[in-house]
């Protein structure tokens, strides 16, 4: 995520409760945060989210942009750094980031979270998921944990991201989608914005929350003479199978 003040400019926008993201003004309890890491993770699972977000200085009521005295690099927890403790205190597969940007001229600082994959993300040792605006333990609700762990059995590698925050112009230089559509024996979109639905739709390209784009593992696997290859992709798990596109057609 480069730019945070776009993103969080494009969820201030949502009038729906959404429960991979969370608004926050100065609320900065170390536990709290831990716990809503492990329920956003989940919930991101859950909800076929590509990212969770804990966002500092948006009215969680108004979603008015108000700013925020959160930071994130001088609060600890006893004597340890809170980004350190919170590592040792989640499960390893906990994946976040801190971005702090500018929206509306206030500062705000967006905590970035990754779906839980291999199994649920756990902060001390619990599990939790966003229900509503609430955060509660995941073993508390057992037909949304058994939904949760199906989609985490079921994840599907083709999908997980390669590369993002592209802009759709430079999505189109990196993918060879004329290829792409002459195989699929379908003629060439006439917009960009139609060209990258076709290539949602097929899973090679995903739209972030903030308007940019990530390419999938399997659109950079398409296209290995354009795209540049994340390291992610030479541990690809032996054995997954290919994702069918559109006409049968796989890559």
């Amino acid at each position: 995520m480069k730019d945070a003040g776009l993103l969080v400019s494009e969820l201030a926008k949502t009038t729906t409760e959404l429960e991979w993201v969370e608004f926050k003004t100065n609320n900065k309890d170390p536990k709290m945060i831990g716990r809503d890491i492990s329920a956003l993770a989940n919930s991101a699972t859950h909800r076929e989210a590509s990212c969770a977000y804990m966002i500092w200085g948006v009215d969680d009521a108004t979603h008015e942009v108000v700013g925020t005295e959160f930071d994130h690099r001088t609060l600890k927890c006893g004597n340890e750094e809170v980004e350190n403790w919170l590592h040792h205190q989640l499960s390893g597969n906990a994946s976040f980031e801190f971005v702090e940007g500018e929206c509306d001229g206030r500062r705000v600082v967006v905590l970035s979270v990754r779906p839980a994959f291999s199994h649920t993300v756990d902060f001390e040792n619990v599990a939790y998921i966003r229900v509503g605006s609430y955060t509660k333990p995941l073993k508390s609700y057992p037909a949304i944990e058994a939904e949760v762990w199906n989609k985490i059995t079921k994840a599907d590698y083709e999908a997980s991201t390669a590369l993002e925050d592209v802009p759709l112009r430079n999505v189109l230089e990196l993918l060879d989608y004329a290829k792409y559509f002459e195989l699929l024996g379908l003629p060439l979109p006439q917009t960009q914005e139609e060209t990258a639905r076709y290539l949602g739709e097929d899973c090679l390209v995903a739209k972030q929350d903030d308007g940019r784009f990530s390419i999938t593992n399997l659109g950079a696997l398409s296209s290995p003479a354009t795209c540049p290859i994340s390291p992610a992709l030479s541990a690809r798990p032996s054995g997954s199978s290919n994702t069918k596109a559109r006409g049968g057609a796989r890559y």
